[in-house]
């Protein structure tokens, strides 16, 4: 059916005097605005539902664009700001899968009641700011004093279905009450008068502060709405004035189709009278049709959604010289938005530190990308069981503008008076708006913001111009802060820059580099170099987060909290003041050589393990005797044979050519030639093809490692140079005992709020759908509260959460 509409459409267009976008080619155009702005929404998945000073807040970011889970950024950043907007913590994190985790910790010394978490790719500045991700989140104080509601005003939008009223037509105008403290309904009812205090509507709410009303406005005359809360004197807000021309739209959602009517007054100008229709969904085209308004008033039609993805669907009416009219947003639920799946607990005890097992499981061939929180319930909960998460929040208030209050419960069920209820939110809250000019004209500019690919090394070298020329390359190794060690090349172009990217790491990098000519000389001034990633915050939306207001907490929730933490701190202390007690447990075993200790000290990986032949320079007095390296491994090594002549050397190993690494890092031989010895700490040799040695060794390897701190002094005259540059933000594990393994903090009360916290599960065919994982409760829970997040490579999403207890 899309498809014969499409064709219908195409030719009428043809036919046409004005060329409006073709239907094939809208598409085409949405997907260029996509690339310029792909509109990213953001959820994130909290460990639990407020926090003390003091704690770290464990978090999921899930993100999507155009209702998959996004492919188009690569780095996540998520802020902690006050209420001034001051800057307490910063992290930055992969993304993949749709999904970036990482952690942000609050001072102890904290002393709001409210903290504010700032979220965003690089790509949220090229969008409305409106829409980047703030969360306001409780902090219990000693003092905590909960929200007073006396405090804020009541607040009466009235909108206009469609944008405006016109004058002569009956348009409908609906309306929201709400403080405007923590945007919370008001209940409010009353009527809506002329000027000449003839009333022409009532007003009452229907649902959560919204409701809707009839107008038929005459022309040149105002109206006021006068109403009131119970109790509470009359107040008054002036209406949006009316049109004297235009188009009123009114939509309906019905099964499978949405109804749209539109009506003109009899006297409008001939750009009303050719009108073109168009229905979007995230960046795709549902609907184009041009509608003769010539010999009609009204006019009513539909456009079929039976099988479309369930969102919010932005219906828009433009005149015959495309300038939009007339929009209004519907939303539609067809139910195919769920990822079928579970978390349950199928051992369960609450006995002090007793085992537990949790399982998640999923039904769905593609992979899943999901997080899990288990806290105590005594001590976690939320403000409501209806509030955002992330079903509602990737389809719903990641859309919209202003505050939707329990956003869940218009997909906890799918009654009649949910859908009904759900359409008041569409027509009294503001959306993302596209610049239909720009659209149309195809004009479509470069983005502002440019993403990374991941980290990457991006700079200049800083020399006289000609310095690079043709082929100029940094090479040498990569050694990460978890001792893992990759050989890098950086080219260089000719005017000296750099740029790569693609690279994963955490905390920080030593690069370990020289340039490939040996006849230029690198040194780290000469380096100007970042990782890639955001360095500045821009500033934008944060006046709008910092106007949210955390939910109340229940006092009792509230008093517990206290106390708990307060206890946590006495441990905490304590475990810091016997910490030397504890490292001093003598483990009696085997005593170590002074090989096998070099070797764990310097060798990693590959050429790490008991294999190869090694040599203890540090303890070996006849080392320092040695002209260099080759002379001192001369007849040491069964088949390696080795010629010196001065600081030159032939090396040869059963026919072929010996590959040298320096600190593991691959090297030439004059490399290795000018090392003086007395830098040298340890030397391992792996014989042609020995096993575990990288490339198979087909020419044998010889692993030459310098002196680390401790082990002597190293000379500064080596051409290797070491550059430090910074990661994302080094990885945390979130700490879940093990009881059955003691480790020294089990001596001390256990107070967790958070008993587990897994922020990656991967879920798929090849792991039966199904992950168990076993946790140990701590030592005063007697409630689990459980909850899944998560999202599937097509958009679909899970939620799952429920409260266990005996």
């Amino acid at each position: 059916m899309h498809n014969k509409l499409k064709t219908f459409l195409l030719l009428f267009f043809c036919l046409s005097a004005y060329n409006f976008i073709k239907a094939q080619d809208l598409d085409n155009t949405l997907q260029q605005y996509k690339a310029f702005d792909p509109q990213e929404k953001i959820f994130i998945h909290y460990d639990k539902s407020f926090y003390n000073p003091g704690e770290t807040v464990w978090f999921k970011a899930y993100l999507t664009s155009g209702g998959l889970w996004t492919t188009v950024s690569k780095n996540f950043y998520a802020e902690l700001l006050n209420e001034k907007g001051v800057l307490l913590d910063k992290v930055s994190a992969p993304i993949v899968y749709g999904g970036a985790n990482s952690y942000l910790k609050i001072d102890s010394n904290y002393k709001s009641q409210k903290v504010f978490v700032r979220a965003y790719t690089v790509n949220s500045f090229n969008s409305d700011t409106a829409f980047i991700y703030t969360k306001a989140l409780t902090i219990i104080q000693p003092t905590y004093k909960p929200y007073d509601k006396n405090l804020a005003k009541t607040v009466v939008d009235f909108l206009p279905e469609g944008g405006s009223l016109v004058e002569g037509i009956e348009g409908n105008v609906a309306f929201k009450a709400y403080d405007n403290g923590e945007g919370q309904p008001v209940t409010i009812s009353g009527v809506v008068k002329n000027s000449k205090g003839g009333t022409v509507a009532k007003i009452e709410t229907l649902y959560d502060g919204m409701g809707q009303f009839l107008l038929t406005p005459e022309a040149n005359e105002t109206y006021t709405a006068f109403w009131s809360e119970k109790n509470k004197p009359e107040q008054k807000t002036v209406l949006p004035a009316a049109s004297k021309t235009g188009i009123a739209l009114k939509l309906e959602y019905a099964e499978g189709k949405i109804v749209y009517k539109l009506n003109r007054r009899e006297d409008a100008d001939e750009s009303l009278k050719s009108l073109s229709i168009v229905a979007v969904k995230g960046f795709n085209s549902l609907y184009e049709a041009k509608v003769n308004f010539s010999s009609k008033t009204q006019i009513r039609s539909s456009i079929s959604v039976d099988d479309l993805s369930s969102g919010v669907v932005r219906v828009t009416v433009f005149n015959s010289e495309m300038k939009p009219l007339a929009e209004r947003i519907c939303f539609v639920n067809n139910g195919n938005f769920e990822l079928d799946g579970d978390a349950w607990l199928s051992t369960v005890t609450f006995d002090k530190r007793g085992q537990n097992r949790v399982e998640v499981k999923v039904n769905d061939t593609t992979l899943a990308n999901l997080s899990l929180s288990v806290t105590d319930a005594d001590l976690d909960a939320p403000e409501s069981n209806l509030q955002d998460n992330i079903v509602s929040r990737m389809l719903l208030t990641g859309e919209l503008k202003g505050k939707v209050y329990n956003p869940y419960y218009y997909f906890y069920s799918t009654s009649d008076s949910v859908k009904y209820h759900l359409d008041l939110v569409m027509l009294t809250n503001g959306w993302r708006k596209f610049n239909w000019n720009t659209i149309i004209s195809g004009n479509i500019s470069a983005p502002k913001y440019i993403e990374n690919d991941y980290l990457g090394f991006k700079g200049n070298i800083i020399a006289p111009k000609g310095f690079a020329g043709n082929g100029l390359q940094l090479t040498g190794m990569m050694q990460t802060t978890d001792s893992a060690r990759d050989i890098i090349v950086i080219p260089v172009d000719r005017d000296g820059n750099i740029n790569t990217s693609g690279m994963v790491f955490f905390d920080s990098a030593r690069l370990y580099l020289n340039f490939n000519d040996k006849n230029k000389a690198f040194e780290p001034s000469m380096l100007n170099l970042n990782n890639g990633l955001m360095q500045t915050t821009d500033n934008s939306g944060i006046s709008n987060g910092i106007k949210k207001i955390p939910f109340n907490v229940d006092p009792d929730y509230v008093i517990r909290n206290s106390k708990v933490n307060k206890d946590a701190y006495n441990v905490a202390k304590q475990i810091y003041k016997d910490g030397s007690t504890l490292e001093n447990v003598t483990v009696v075993g085997k005593t170590k050589t002074n090989l096998q200790k070099l070797d764990e000290r310097y060798a990693s990986g590959m050429f790490s393990g008991g294999f190869g032949k090694q040599f203890d320079l540090v303890n070996d007095p006849f080392a320092a005797g040695s002209l260099n390296v080759f002379q001192y491994l001369q007849g040491k090594v069964a088949g390696l044979q080795i010629t010196t002549n001065g600081m030159d050397a032939s090396l040869s190993w059963r026919g072929g050519t010996p590959t040298l690494y320096l600190n593991e890092m691959m090297v030439d031989q004059q490399s290795v030639s000018s090392l003086s010895m007395a830098d040298i700490a340890y030397i391992k040799t792996f014989a042609p093809g020995e096993a575990g040695v990288i490339g198979g060794g087909g020419g044998g390897v010889i692993a030459i490692y310098t002196k680390k701190g401790g082990d002597g002094v190293v000379s500064s005259d080596s051409r290797i140079k070491v550059v430090k540059i910074n990661g994302y933000t080094a990885l945390k594990e979130f700490y879940s005992p093990d009881y059955l393994n003691p480790d020294g903090k089990e001596l001390y009360e256990d107070l967790r709020k958070t008993i587990l916290w897994v922020p990656n599960l991967f879920l798929n065919k090849q792991n039966s759908f199904r992950s168990r994982i076993i946790f140990y409760n701590n030592d005063i829970t007697k409630r689990f509260r459980v909850v899944l997040e998560g999202i599937n490579v097509y958009g679909k999403l899970i939620h799952v959460e429920k409260v266990i207890e005996k």
